[in-house]
């Protein structure tokens, strides 16, 4: 989870945000679901979307701490989205439900860092890509028993097409798989389960190391070494390892000293995944070195709550 950075006044941005708007008044966009039978849905929807604030990621690292946001103005153009999406709604009973969408998006004037550009000239910080997306969406629901939860699945592939390569943007995922269960645990408990799996994520490799040094004419010596690594020039040409992670909780509740008592224990990991979160290169030994450091281990917390 990384945090935010707005590199520009709020105040200049919704200036712009309303001189748009008076270009763009009403973008279009149309939904529409017709019942086929009282169990049975089609869903379809289609739009224009524009977005004035740019969130921009550096591809050539391999990790984001940072969300860096800028807005649109003279030489920053306002992004640009164009949705189709189909789809169905089918009920079993009142108990369970299943839905299916699939969807077909293009984007234009998407802003990405150029890192060539002058700083005698303003306006060339950024340059514009365009993309497209397309994928699909399962969510299957039981609402009522004594089980109830959802499983849910996501195909997707995104491609961003800059001036001198096309490649995956960094939440490129192919498959995604969330399934939530709630039912009774042991010990009278309400337990409750959660497994995510997600295929591998792209990311831009190091591929050297360059070394600062500063030259002191008094021992005529380089002194000061500073190693900054050196990003492929191809970008998401790699793909962390898949990721997948269970989460298990339990709660009781019990009536004590007039109140309503609530111990809880939750395990998060439960079992314990080395979910690569990014990699540390060391090109000081050959051949180079490739350390992953990795996410949340088991993690389990208790506590209880007591109400009056």
């Amino acid at each position: 989870m990384g945090a935010q950075l707005v590199a520009q006044g709020t105040t200049g941005i919704a200036d712009r945000i309303r001189r748009w708007r008076g270009l763009h008044l009403a973008p279009p966009r149309v939904n529409a679901k017709a019942f086929l039978a009282p169990d049975f849905a089609l869903t379809a929807s289609a739009g224009r979307y524009y977005q004035a604030l740019h969130s921009l990621r550096d591809h050539n690292v391999p990790w984001s701490f940072l969300d860096f946001w800028i807005g649109a103005d003279e030489t920053t153009p306002v992004a640009r989205s164009d949705h189709l999406v189909l789809g169905f709604e089918k009920w079993f009973g009142s108990g369970v439900s299943l839905s299916v969408e699939g969807y077909r998006k293009t984007f234009d004037d998407i802003v990405n860092f150029d890192y060539n550009d002058d700083l005698k000239i303003q306006g060339d910080e950024y340059f514009t890509t365009t993309g497209s997306a397309w994928g699909a969406d399962v969510l299957l629901r039981k609402y009522v028993g004594s089980v109830t939860g959802w499983i849910s699945y996501s195909l997707s592939k995104a491609t961003r097409h800059a001036p001198d390569q096309s490649f995956a943007p960094a939440h490129d995922r192919r498959h995604s798989v969330n399934v939530v269960v709630a039912t009774r645990g042991p010990l009278g408990s309400d337990m409750g389960l959660r497994w995510g799996y997600g295929s591998p994520l792209p990311y831009t490799p190091f591929v050297g190391q360059w070394q600062h040094r500063t030259y002191n004419p008094a021992t005529h010596s380089f002194v000061d070494a500073n190693e900054e690594p050196v990003a492929s020039t191809l970008l998401n040409i790699n793909r962390f390892p898949a990721y997948s992670r269970l989460d298990i909780s339990f709660r009781w509740d019990t009536g004590a000293f007039g109140g309503r008592l609530r111990p809880y224990l939750n395990l998060i990991n439960a079992y314990n995944k080395k979910n690569v979160f990014f990699y540390v290169f060391d090109f000081t030994s050959s051949p180079s070195t490739r350390q992953a450091v990795s996410q949340l281990p088991l993690l389990p917390s208790f506590g209880v709550e007591f109400q009056f």
